[in-house]
Parts: C-alpha cells; sequence; structure tokens
C-alpha cells in the first residue's frame, strides 16, 4: 500500500506530496498555496472503498501544524464545513492526521476560479456577474442559516465548473453568526458585494464613498458625481444644481471512521 513520506526540496523548502497517499487519497497535483497550506487534486486510491474518483485535499502548512491554534484553526475549518450540505458549497469528505499532516478532503470541480477567469478575460459581462450572485446568494444563505459567516467571500474562492455551475468553497476564517445588524445598518449588507465589485469591475469603491444620488446629470463636468455636498438649510436638488460634491474619500464511505457531517438539516 502506497504511503510515502513526504520529502523536502532545497530550494523551497516543503514537502512534496506528489505521490503520497493520505486516507484514501494518492496526491497528484498541486492546485493552489495559501497562508494555511496547500490544496491538491488527488485521486481515490485503488484498495479505497467506493466513493467519488477524485477530490481537493487542503493540508496544514508543516511549519503550522506544531502550533496548537493553527492545528483549532484548521479543524474549526472542518467543522463547519460538516455542517454544510448545498449545492452551491463543496461537499466535505473525509479528513486526517498522517505523520503529523492534518488535512481533509472536499469535493474536487473540475473548472476554473473567478478570479482566473477575471484575468483571463478581463471585465467579466454584468450579466455573468448577475449570474454569479443569483446562485451564491442562496449557498450563503444556507450557510447563514447554521450559523456560519464566510468572512473571506473573493473572487479566488468562487469557482465555477464546466456546467456553469457556482461553488462557494474555503471557510478557513469563517465565524459563527452575532447579533444580527441593526435595522437600517447597511455595512454588513454592502461588504456582501464587494467580490461582485471585483469580478465585473477589477476595483472596489472605498468604503468610506457614498451612494451616487439622483440628479447625477445635474453636476459640472469635472467633478465626480458619487454624492453630493449639503450646507444647512439646502436641499438636495439646491445642492446637486450648484455641482458641489465630495472628494472621492462526501464520499458515501470512507477509509476512516470521520461522519460525513455533524448537521446536514
Amino acid at each position: 500500500m502506497l504511503n510515502r513520506k513526504p520529502h523536502f526540496t532545497s530550494q523551497k523548502a516543503r514537502p512534496v506530496m506528489i505521490g503520497s497517499r493520505l486516507g484514501c487519497w494518492v496526491i497528484e497535483k498541486e492546485l493552489g498555496r495559501g497562508g494555511m497550506g496547500a490544496v491538491y487534486r488527488a485521486r481515490r486510491a485503488p484498495d479505497a472503498p467506493l466513493g467519488p474518483p477524485t477530490a481537493a485535499i487542503k493540508v496544514l502548512a508543516a511549519e503550522l501544524a506544531v502550533e496548537v491554534g493553527f492545528q483549532q484553526r484548521f479543524q474549526r475549518e472542518i467543522d463547519v464545513l460538516r455542517q454544510l450540505d448545498h449545492p452551491g458549497i463543496v461537499r466535505f469528505l473525509d479528513s486526517g492526521q498522517d505523520d503529523g499532516r492534518f488535512w481533509f478532503a472536499m469535493e474536487f470541480v473540475e473548472g476554473e476560479s473567478y478570479e482566473t477567469l477575471r484575468d483571463g478575460r478581463g471585465r467579466l459581462p454584468w450579466p455573468d456577474v448577475l449570474d454569479l450572485a443569483w446562485q451564491v446568494a442562496p449557498a450563503l444563505k444556507h450557510a447563514h442559516d447554521r450559523g456560519v459567516i464566510h468572512r473571506d467571500l473573493k473572487p479566488s474562492n468562487l469557482l465555477r465548473d464546466n456546467e456553469g455551475r457556482v461553488k462557494l468553497t474555503d471557510f478557513g476564517i469563517a465565524s459563527p453568526v452575532r447579533q444580527p445588524a441593526p435595522d437600517g445598518d447597511r455595512r454588513r449588507h454592502r461588504h456582501a458585494g464587494v467580490p461582485l465589485a471585483r469580478t465585473g469591475r477589477g476595483q472596489v469603491r472605498h468604503e468610506k464613498e457614498r451612494p451616487v444620488l439622483p440628479g447625477r446629470r445635474s453636476v459640472r463636468p469635472g467633478h465626480r458625481p458619487d454624492a453630493v455636498r449639503r450646507r444647512p438649510g439646502r436641499s438636495v436638488a439646491q445642492a446637486t444644481a450648484s455641482g458641489s460634491s465630495t472628494a472621492p474619500a462526501a464520499s458515501s464511505r470512507t477509509c476512516t471512521p470521520t461522519s460525513r457531517r455533524s448537521s446536514a438539516g
């Protein structure tokens, strides 16, 4: 049975995982690398129970695996994924620890991220961005209904498969839902639009910018119509006409006894 230990390259001083076995999975290719570790594509081992033939394996970086705090954070991500069962969220499959390596397996999405799509095609058409929003909103609601806020919603964490279906991934910094925002407090909802702006335009409005007000065509050329400054005693219409403006501010069976989810409902 294949179970090679990782060896280190002198150039990058990090484990070469290709060909290593973790649980049911044999690592085939590195897909990406971040602050917490790396994600690999893996195939199901020939002697493993029936299940998905491929998976994405997230492995905690070796230098972080010795720190209890990072182990706990990694485990929290696993616990979050166990709770979620939605077609718009990558499915948790399996997890374990082999030779000091902490890892978990999740659904492999054959496709690419919206960051890759944007970098390759440039600015995405708004119909594509709206389709993304239409698909990801139910996934976010599913997570919120189970007490989870993603907190890292961005194009690189939104995957689109070859059929055009959107999958939300990377719950590494997700947190429990706290007290709901008061009525009229739009700060929480404003952040939800950030990935769409990044996807469609490649940039995001500054946090302190105000929304565009009616009458923007009346603003003098050369001034940004993003907001209108009012002085005491003047109406919005008067201020707009004068041209005043502000400065822009799972597998059914696995190789380990790990349960697929603790709560699927």
